[in-house]
């Protein structure tokens, strides 16, 4: 099946939202703009300018397409693309597949924990994708636990980007223990996640044992508070 045929689902997929009211995009036919540069050969889909919604149609159709092995993208930068959990889960599925995706922008796409546990299942497979955006995404312990889970034991993931969720304390203890045996992540970072003092010292003391991690960013707190913002 030629790159065409599999970037058609897509295209289909943009003329329906082209059809739909307007204010749906902020440019007409910005799915296709970027389509084309992917047809020209580009690596990277980046539908993060246009905050195009796709939805759970918009995320089948791209998780169909990264799931045969023609389309060699690397980059997917679908930041504030109104993904949510159900879209994440198909893209995590897919990803299980894929081996060309290295680096994924999900930023701001309400996943939640649900999708979180979809990538953190993908993370236990996959070791090709090595840069993961999912700041902004609603994520609370329950997906802070699933993602610690799949740092036992991924060897592919070198930057992990979690700023601006949920996972509190109980995810910041998870992950430090994590840390503990996970001998591949460089970056990681948790500013504004309702972390303690106390558990930012222990994530901090996870490092003693740990030879990899080169950046842990945990923000400070504010003068009389508690908690790393």
């Amino acid at each position: 099946m030629e790159v065409e045929d599999i970037l058609a689902e897509l295209e289909a997929f943009d003329q329906q939202e082209s059809s739909a009211p307007a204010g749906r995009h902020e440019a007409p036919g910005a799915l296709q703009q970027a389509l084309l540069k992917v047809r020209n050969g580009a690596a990277t889909l980046d539908l993060s300018h246009w905050s195009i919604r796709l939805g759970a149609s918009g995320c089948q159709a791209l998780a169909d397409s990264l799931a045969r092995p023609q389309l060699q993208l690397t980059t997917l930068l679908l930041r504030c693309c109104d993904i949510n959990s159900k879209g994440a889960t198909a893209i995590a599925d897919a990803l299980k597949k894929n081996v060309s995706v290295t680096k994924l922008d999900l930023n701001g796409n309400h996943i939640g924990d649900q999708g979180a546990t979809a990538m953190a299942d993908m993370l236990q497979t996959n070791e090709k994708v090595s840069w993961l955006d999912m700041e902004g995404n609603g994520i609370g312990a329950g997906g802070g636990a699933a993602l610690a889970d799949a740092l036992k034991i991924n060897r592919g993931l070198v930057s992990l980007h979690m700023s601006d969720n949920s996972i509190s304390d109980t995810g910041a203890a998870n992950l430090a223990r994590a840390l503990q045996v996970n001998s591949k992540l460089e970056v990681l970072w948790l500013d504004g996640n309702s972390i303690s003092l106390k558990s930012g010292e222990v994530l901090a003391a996870a490092l003693k044992s740990n030879r990899t991690l080169k950046t842990l960013h945990l923000a400070t707190p504010r003068p009389g508070s508690t908690i790393l913002t």
